[in-house]
C-alpha cells in the first residue's frame, strides 16, 4: 500500500498550510498545502536526505528596497538558500512547480501568469535544479498537497480561479489532506 493512501502515515505527518508570500522547509514528514491562482509554488526535495519544502510567490520580481518572499526572485533564492543552509547539496535537489493560472480574456491576469512562470524558469536554470514535474498555466487554479518525505505532489484543479478567494478563507481540516 502506498504511504499516501495509508491513513496512519498521513495522520503522523505534520500539516502546514503555506500562505502566499511564504517559504516553508522541514526535515519532518509533513504535508504542505497551498492554493494557487496566478501565483507559483515550487517544491524542492533533497534526494539524498529525503526532506522537502515549498515556496508560494505572488509577484515576479522585486523592484524595491527590502524585498520580501512575495516576489519570485527573492522567494526562490530563500527556498534554495534554506536547503543549502540545512546541509543539502545543489546536485541533490529536484523541483516540482505548479501554478500560473489566469482569468480568460483578462490581460492583467494573463500578464501576471506569464511573468510569474518566466521568473521560475530563469531562476531554476540559473540554479541548475532539475525539474521533475510541472503543472503550470491554463485557466484552472490549483490546490497543491506536497508530501515532503516522499517527494509526492498531488494537484487538484479548481475550475474557476475566482473560487480561490472562497477556499483561502476557510480552515483546512485533517479530512482536507486525506480526500481527493
Amino acid at each position: 500500500m502506498a504511504k499516501t493512501s495509508d491513513k496512519k502515515y498521513i495522520s503522523r505527518c505534520e500539516k502546514y498550510h503555506l500562505k502566499a508570500g511564504y517559504v516553508y522547509v522541514t526535515k519532518k514528514p509533513s504535508i504542505i498545502t497551498t492554493i494557487l491562482g496566478s501565483c507559483i509554488c515550487i517544491c524542492f526535495y533533497d534526494t539524498k536526505k529525503n526532506y522537502g519544502g515549498m515556496n508560494h510567490y505572488i509577484f515576479p520580481k522585486a523592484k524595491r528596497k527590502n524585498p520580501t518572499t512575495k516576489f519570485g526572485d527573492v522567494s526562490i533564492n530563500v527556498l534554495y538558500k534554506t536547503f543549502i543552509d540545512m546541509g543539502s547539496k545543489p546536485e541533490d535537489l529536484v523541483a516540482q512547480i505548479a501554478g500560473g493560472a489566469y482569468i480568460e480574456n483578462n490581460y492583467a491576469s494573463i500578464k501576471a501568469s506569464i511573468e510569474n512562470i518566466k521568473v521560475f524558469e530563469e531562476k531554476i536554470i540559473d540554479l541548475k535544479i532539475k525539474i521533475i514535474y510541472k503543472d503550470i498555466g491554463g485557466i484552472a487554479g490549483r490546490k497543491v498537497c506536497f508530501l515532503t518525505e516522499l517527494n509526492e505532489i498531488k494537484i487538484t484543479k479548481i475550475e474557476n480561479i475566482n473560487q480561490i478567494n472562497f477556499i483561502n478563507n476557510n480552515k483546512f481540516t485533517k479530512e482536507h489532506y486525506e480526500k481527493d
